[in-house]
């Protein structure tokens, strides 16, 4: 690998890395409702679609935020950090690096999941992660989770436009 494409990935990464503690831009969109209380868990997965004419593509990275609906949590550490598969590449982007940060509820706000997808050979448009919920005896719908911050870019760190993200639940 040329070195200047080496120091360009770990710029990369390390912009991406940071974005978790940093805000996103961009919307989501939700998929008609899903659900019921059935078992412990509930898994979302999280997929992106072109929405027009796509900027550039392979994907190097991908920030998102996932806000979950009343009384769902997800399993982290006391710093925040998603435990071991909770946040879980897949799809287009299987084998890429993840990075999940939680924030529980408050009276005031829904908990929160910011996620970092970041994989150096690249990935197109499609599903890329999925999230481990606990449901904690929780009713929802698919429409009750919620998507913000969706940002996406390509080798060079530049947003890539012409995606938006979308969710399933099950």
């Amino acid at each position: 690998m040329a070195k200047h494409t080496m120091v360009r990935n770990i710029l990369c990464l390390a912009a991406l890395s940071f974005m978790l503690i940093g805000c996103g831009s961009g919307g989501g969109s939700s998929p008609a409702a899903t659900n019921s209380t059935a078992g412990t868990q509930a898994v979302v997965t999280i997929s992106t679609e072109e929405s027009g004419a796509v900027s550039s593509l392979p994907i190097i990275g991908i920030e998102i935020t996932l806000s979950l609906p009343p009384g769902v949590t997800v399993d982290a550490d006391a710093s925040g950090q998603t435990g071991s598969g909770i946040v879980k590449a897949s799809g287009v982007a299987a084998g890429a690096s993840t990075i999940g940060n939680y924030t529980p509820a408050t009276a005031t706000t829904p908990g929160t999941v910011k996620i970092a997808v970041i994989k150096s050979t690249g990935f197109g448009a499609g599903e890329f992660v999925s999230v481990t919920c606990n449901r904690n005896g929780a009713s929802f719908s698919a429409s009750d989770f919620t998507l913000s911050g969706f940002k996406a870019v390509d080798h060079y760190g530049i947003t890539i436009t012409g995606l938006v993200p979308t969710h399933t639940v099950h």
